[in-house]
């Protein structure tokens, strides 16, 4: 751009810091009142790091999965995260963002273009590829919801595989679930059913809390041998869990479903799903809260 030829007063300032990113804003003052500013960006030097970041230490900026945040920095867990569904976009495809494995949204639902899908308790659910988890040696499972306190045994998620049972309709064969209340105890519930009845699970102190924004989820602990209970970034439970996930024939990997015919769909606003191949540690489910959904 060319300026007039006449004296200038100019003002060099850097005013803001983001990223990768200087951005610096150059006012040229040219007379009677004008005003020409000009805003450059620049390049900062390789390596150096953004002092506006904010958030938790370790919470990195927005990503697209994987181990790297858009500014570089490593995410939390990132060494872990194989798949991340973020909801973003419309229609009923859900991309993994961290993998290949993209999933859909079955019943009607469809993803609401502002990073969230609602389920409407009737027969709304998110379909998964099969063999998601049954690979790994040990797991965590995290998913950002909002439930809206509807009856109990629904699904926050459900993997596993279903056989016809006694009264006819289609039961769990295997399963790995969390539901927000069990029936009688109001109480969050969350299980591995094995082939033969065999059955680990816990229960939380009391039932998901409803109405707000939360994350929850499990983790299957193989060096502890162990099945966790997460809620907003805390473990609220454990039980001895001393079977390997091999077991888990998980040719149904759901969002808002049950392998039980009889149970209830899920009513909710869901807003990520994770899937870590690894028993994530306290310290890195605590980071992960603090991030929050969308910020890795």
């Amino acid at each position: 751009m060319r300026l007039p030829a006449r004296p200038a007063n100019v003002c060099l300032s850097v005013v803001y810091r983001h990223a990768a990113l200087a951005l610096l804003w150059l006012t040229v003052a040219v007379g009677c009142g004008d005003d020409i500013t000009l805003r450059l960006l620049e390049r900062e030097p390789s390596g150096s790091a953004s002092s506006s970041s904010g958030g938790s230490a370790g919470s990195g900026g927005l990503g697209a999965g994987g181990g790297s945040t858009a500014a570089g920095a490593p995410s939390i867990a990132g060494d872990a995260l194989i798949h991340r569904y973020d909801f973003a976009g419309s229609g009923t495809t859900l991309a993994d963002r961290a993998g290949t494995a993209d999933g859909r949204l079955e019943g009607g639902a469809e993803l609401d273009g502002e990073g969230g899908a609602l389920l409407d308790g009737r027969d709304d659910f998110a379909s998964l590829p099969p063999g998601l988890i049954s690979s790994l040696d040990e797991v965590t499972l995290l998913a950002w919801l909002t439930w809206n306190d509807s009856p109990c045994w629904q699904r926050v998620f459900d993997i596993g595989s279903q056989i016809t049972g006694s009264e006819g309709l289609l039961v769990a064969e295997t399963s790995l679930f969390l539901a927000p209340e069990g029936c009688g105890s109001n109480r969050m519930v969350a299980s591995i059913e094995l082939p033969n009845f065999e059955r680990y699970g816990l229960e939380a102190a009391q039932g998901l809390p409803a109405g707000r924004p939360l994350v929850t989820g499990v983790v299957v602990d193989t060096s502890s041998a162990e099945l966790k209970l997460v809620l907003d970034g805390s473990v609220i439970g454990r039980e001895p869990m001393p079977r390997p996930l091999s077991l888990l024939r998980d040719s149904n990997v759901w969002l808002g479903r049950s392998q039980y015919e009889h149970d209830r769909f899920l009513n909710a606003r869901l807003d990520e799903f994770r899937v870590y191949a690894r028993a994530l540690t306290d310290s890195e489910l605590s980071a992960i809260f603090e991030a929050g959904p969308d910020m890795l």
